[in-house]
């Protein structure tokens, strides 16, 4: 979009009425007469000013703030403080709350399969005593050729000679002076 500027008439010049033009089919609206338009719409309906453009353009300075009491301020620095700290509550309150949530629902999940490892393994255990329990069985069937221990088949081995610990060698003997003789008198923390 294309927007044309005129320079702002000045307060010694006067305002003309404006000008009906053909329409023409642009979309370039110059930008005096749409503002024209505006303030027209808005004096129709408004109260109608007794002067309708500025005597002067002094820009006034703002007044400076006045100090707050001391009070106020203590109030304001507890409430900035409180909202910090109510803040890292409440973050802290709904991560806690998301991993409780989290934990139940990962164990709702899990439950069914630690209880189908928990049949399983009591499906091997009772596999197990009835193996242990078939080879005792098939044990004392003579055909198998084991025979019961007896007493008199057992063979005794004596224990080797225990062997000679090896000797430490000896070491050098270090003689201290009992005395240390100090060449610089320093104190002892340096």
């Amino acid at each position: 979009m294309t927007v044309a500027f005129k320079s702002t008439p000045s307060p010694q010049r006067r305002i003309s009425s404006p000008v009906d033009l053909p329409s023409i089919q642009s979309k370039v609206v110059p930008f005096d007469q749409a503002r024209k338009k505006r303030v027209k719409a808005a004096l129709t309906n408004t109260v109608p000013l007794v002067n309708p453009l500025p005597t002067s353009t002094v820009v006034k300075t703002l007044p400076k703030p006045q100090p707050q009491p001391l009070w106020l301020t203590s109030i304001i620095a507890v409430q900035k403080v409180s909202s910090v700290v109510t803040s890292l509550i409440i973050g802290s309150t709904l991560t806690v709350y998301g991993l409780t949530v989290y934990g139940e629902s990962s164990w709702t999940q899990e439950y069914p399969r630690l209880e189908k490892l928990r049949a399983t393994e009591q499906q091997l255990r009772t596999a197990q005593e009835l193996l242990k329990n078939e080879i005792a069985i098939a044990a004392d069937s003579p055909a198998t050729g084991l025979v019961v221990p007896q007493p008199g088949d057992m063979i005794y081995v004596e224990p080797a000679k225990p062997r000679p610990h090896p000797s430490p060698e000896p070491t050098a003997v270090i003689k201290l002076d009992p005395i240390p003789h100090s060449t610089l008198n320093r104190p002892l923390g340096y």
